[in-house]
């Protein structure tokens, strides 16, 4: 026997397998048709299982549906009218990741305050594996965070854009959204009740400056600090100042300067 057509590599809903299966001697009796799955790519398989029931008139269709996500390999078993049985083997299998659970928001959580640029740390994750998080204002469009997570749990900061921040005048507001799709294309966008209200305060400073490459690991010492101001300001050179500390406690009374541009 074996197993027809061409198949998916992913599958996220209900779809038919069909097989066919030949005897030229006694005839076929039945056809079976047998899986085996691991929950992630790196566990061994299962033993081989049956699917639904043998089926003993063609044609040899299932409709293959599971609530347990995870990888799967199938392959169908004739048996023919003397009894004599074919072997599961992977090497007449088909395989493919199937998932119909859609990923969730575990958490999202505003860590600045309205007056400077906004913050959010977010926790997603996936009863198999997450592919693809989005952000989007008022659902207007969405716009990529991170790609091929390839995890079940994922844990990131979003940080607005400095234009986005820059464009908002005080008193400004708007709806953040979170779009979250697993490897399997099931998605989850936030609701209304989940979504954060990001406000811009009427205090909040024009200039900004972005330290953030401090946070981020790097083979050498070298970090780069950016500083916006407002446009309508005509403004000639900056000059960067510093302070340093051995301990975190004694610090020198001056600024030094670092550089002027």
């Amino acid at each position: 026997s074996e197993i027809l057509g061409d198949y998916s590599s992913e599958y996220n809903e209900a779809f038919t397998i069909t097989a066919s299966a030949d005897d030229s001697k006694s005839g076929v009796y039945s056809v079976e048709l047998k899986y085996r799955n691991k929950e992630s790519e790196s566990d061994d398989w299962s033993d081989w299982l049956t699917y639904g029931s043998p089926i003993t008139i063609e044609p040899y269709e299932w409709e293959f549906e599971t609530t347990a996500s995870g990888y799967y390999q199938v392959v169908s078993v004739a048996k023919d009218k003397a009894d004599n049985e074919e072997t599961a083997s992977s090497n007449r299998a088909i395989e493919f990741k199937f998932d119909m659970v859609p990923p969730s928001l575990d958490s999202a959580d505003l860590i600045t305050s309205e007056n400077v640029i906004p913050k959010v740390k977010i926790t997603v994750s996936d009863d198999l594996e997450l592919d693809t998080l989005y952000y989007s204002y008022n659902q207007s469009e969405w716009f990529e965070m991170e790609d091929n997570i390839n995890d079940n749990t994922f844990t990131t900061t979003w940080t607005m854009d400095d234009d986005d921040w820059s464009d908002m005048i005080g008193g400004d507001s708007k709806k953040l959204y979170f779009k979250i799709v697993d490897s399997c294309r099931n998605e989850y966008i936030s609701t209304a009740e989940e979504s954060l209200l990001i406000v811009k305060g009427e205090n909040a400073s024009s200039y900004y400056i972005d330290v953030s490459d401090f946070s981020e690991w790097h083979w050498d010492n070298k970090f780069t600090i950016s500083v916006r101001f407002p446009e309508e300001l005509n403004v000639k050179s900056v000059t960067l100042y510093y302070k340093y500390s051995k301990n975190n406690k004694d610090w020198p009374e001056n600024y030094t300067v670092y550089d002027n541009k």
